[in-house]
């Protein structure tokens, strides 16, 4: 079975409801396909990434 990467970019106008509800949907599409997998990654960016780091972006996976 593939499995999919897709990057969770919550936030700075999409609020963790809104996400939480988008992944909701996914899901809800892989049960009924049932032919490849998601992997959901969260993206740290937007304005608390730019509070900890002093940018608003940082590389997935990787610290300030």
């Amino acid at each position: 079975m593939q499995t999919h990467k897709i990057a969770i970019v919550a936030g700075d106008g999409i609020g963790p409801e809104v996400v939480a509800s988008g992944i909701a949907i996914m899901d809800a599409a892989v049960g009924v396909a049932g032919e490849f997998a998601i992997e959901y990654v969260a993206a740290p960016v937007g304005a608390a990434t730019y509070l900890e780091c002093g940018n608003d972006y940082r590389s997935l996976g990787r610290g300030c």
